[in-house]
C-alpha cells in the first residue's frame, strides 16, 4: 500500500490567519527535572489540517464527536483545479472531474495551493470556491469536500460554509501534499480529534493506493 500524508505537521507557533490563535507547545516536565519530558498542547480547531463541523457557523450545528467516522473514511476521488486565471473564485468550468460526483462521494479539489504553506502568502492570496460551485457541491450529495486551502473562500466565508454545512458535508481543510498522489482515486482516511462539544479539530489525513501499481483501494 502506497500512503501519502495529507496533513500539516503540529509545531509550536504554527501559523493561523491573522488575529486567530496559532498553536503552542508548553512544557510540563523535563527529564532533568521531574525524570519525564511532557507538554501541554494548546491547540486551534481550525488550525493546520482541520475540519469543520456544522456547529463552526450554524446555529443549531452538531459538533466533532457527530461526524460518522464510515464518512470520514472511504474512496475519494482527486479532482484538479484549473487556477490560471489568479484573483477570480473557481468555477465548475475549472474543476477536471474524474466522473460527476454523485450523492456520498468524497471529493479533495487539488489546486496546488498547499505548497505554499509556510509562505506569507499562504493564508491571503489562495484560490478561492465559488458559491457556484459549492452549490454545485452541496446539490450532488457529496459527502466530504477535502480542499488544499486554509478556508474555502475568504471573502464569501459564511456563505459558503452555510451552504456546505447546511447539507451536512464534512470540510476538510488545509490538505497538502496532494501533488504526490498519482490516481484520481483512492482511500481516503480523516481522523479528527475526538474533542466533545468542538465546531471543528485538527485531524490526520491519508490517501492510500495499491503501490504495487498505483491500483486504486476501494470498496470492491
Amino acid at each position: 500500500m502506497a500512503i501519502v500524508d495529507l496533513t500539516i505537521p503540529i509545531y509550536h507557533g504554527m501559523e493561523s490567519f491573522p488575529g486567530e490563535p496559532g498553536g503552542a507547545f508548553i512544557r510540563f516536565a523535563s527529564i532533568e527535572g521531574q525524570g519525564f519530558l511532557s507538554h501541554q498542547l494548546l491547540l486551534y480547531s481550525h488550525g493546520g489540517t482541520h475540519v469543520d463541523a456544522p456547529s463552526h457557523f450554524l446555529h443549531d450545528g452538531s459538533d466533532v464527536m457527530a461526524m460518522p467516522l464510515e464518512r470520514l473514511i472511504g474512496p475519494a476521488m482527486v479532482a484538479d483545479v484549473d487556477v490560471r486565471e489568479h484573483g477570480k473564485d473557481l468555477a465548475l468550468k475549472d474543476i477536471r472531474w474524474p466522473k460527476e460526483p454523485h450523492a456520498g462521494d468524497r471529493v479533495l479539489l487539488r489546486t496546488g495551493w498547499g505548497k505554499h504553506w509556510g509562505r506569507e502568502d499562504y493564508f491571503d492570496s489562495f484560490p478561492n470556491l465559488s458559491i457556484e460551485v459549492a452549490r454545485f457541491i452541496a446539490d450532488k450529495g457529496v459527502a466530504v469536500l477535502g480542499l488544499d486551502t486554509p478556508t474555502p473562500n475568504a471573502q464569501a466565508a459564511q456563505a459558503i460554509h452555510e451552504i456546505l454545512l447546511g447539507q451536512g458535508i464534512i470540510i476538510i481543510e488545509g490538505l497538502v501534499n496532494l501533488e504526490q498522489i498519482t490516481v484520481s482515486k483512492g482511500l481516503l482516511m480523516c481522523l479528527p480529534l475526538a474533542v466533545v462539544g468542538l465546531d471543528g479539530a485538527p485531524a490526520r489525513v491519508v490517501f492510500a493506493t495499491n503501490s504495487a501499481n498505483d491500483k486504486v483501494i476501494d470498496d470492491g
